[in-house]
């Protein structure tokens, strides 16, 4: 109880407005192995360390990320310990994830895609795209899986079954897609961003940037592409004006957004209540990493502020 009154008569010193919300958190890697996160908001770049030797693939499985090295692993990182807790050695060139609840799906250039079941580390299937098409992209929208590659053709099927059907031949090289507001949005190696429908494959548009894109996310109403240079621009989604950018020092090769519903809700059971200030305060006084919400990468009293600020928001 007095480790309680303490917490709270400390957040009561405060003061503050309560401003906080729902956060979205942008995660770039690439050759040197340096996982970032990036404020898509303020355009802040946190170096989150070496979390393996390359990252050549993200997704995010839910507030947490899957990532693949160049050398066939597929990791777990958890973004709140900043640390990889799993690690599946699948073997083979992977060159795409997406997610489907527990599982993994991870494609490689030779046409297959593995489910991995991240609960017992067993693939539990493979399927294997037609013709001679690579998988250098994939995103999931729902039960359906769209798959994308070099080949320019891009594919949609169930995530767990179903035959591959082909929804657009794209106009250039794919390496990165998102699925967003009845869109399907193409990356590719050339700089030309496609736009198409995810059901029907037409075409909505076309726009060119300097850059090939290595990762497309929608957010806020804009879209964020990575290239190679380490360069993240947000543009229009229609017509592809740069509404603005930041350059993170590595080379980027994957990109995923990654949204936290309700940071106060530290004891994960989906209300807030005097428990979140119990598992906050003690994951702070024990100096535990997760306790770091406004991601500095130290523990003071700006954190206890952040926690304030996101219980007052409450959970959307």
């Amino acid at each position: 109880m007095r480790r309680i009154l303490a917490v709270s008569a400390l957040l009561a010193l405060t003061g503050l407005a309560t401003s906080a919300h729902a956060a979205d958190n942008v995660y770039v890697g690439g050759n040197t192995g340096f996982l970032y996160k990036l404020d898509p908001t303020t355009g802040q770049a946190t170096n989150l360390g070496t979390s393996c030797t390359q990252i050549r693939a993200l997704a995010a499985f839910g507030s947490n990320l899957v990532m693949a090295d160049g050398f066939g692993n597929v990791l777990m990182y958890d973004t709140t310990l900043r640390a990889v807790t799993q690690w599946f050695p699948i073997g083979g060139d992977v060159t795409a994830l997406a997610v489907d609840g527990k599982i993994v799906l991870v494609g490689s250039a030779d046409r297959t895609i593995r489910r991995l079941d991240t609960t017992t580390g067993q693939i539990v299937g493979t399927r294997t795209l037609p013709g001679t098409s690579d998988v250098s992209a994939m995103a999931v929208k729902g039960s359906t899986l769209y798959v994308g590659g070099l080949s320019t053709f891009v594919y949609k099927t169930g995530t767990a079954s179903g035959t591959f059907t082909l929804l657009t031949v794209c106009g250039g090289q794919v390496d990165s897609m998102a699925a967003a507001n009845g869109e399907l949005i193409l990356g590719t190696i050339g700089g030309t961003v496609y736009r198409v429908n995810d059901v029907t494959g037409a075409y909505y548009g076309t726009f060119h940037v300097a850059e090939g894109q290595t990762g497309v996310v929608a957010n806020a109403g804009s879209l964020l592409l990575s290239s190679t240079s380490g360069n993240v621009r947000r543009v229009n989604p229609i017509t592809g004006a740069v509404l603005g950018t930041v350059s993170i020092p590595t080379d980027i090769l994957a990109m995923t957004l990654v949204t936290v519903p309700c940071p106060a809700d530290f004891d994960g059971s989906g209300t807030l209540n005097v428990l979140d200030f119990i598992v906050f305060n003690n994951a702070f006084q024990a100096g535990e990493m997760r306790a770091d919400l406004t991601g500095e990468g130290l523990l003071n009293i700006n954190d206890y502020i952040a926690f304030q600020q996101a219980y007052s928001a409450g959970c959307p």
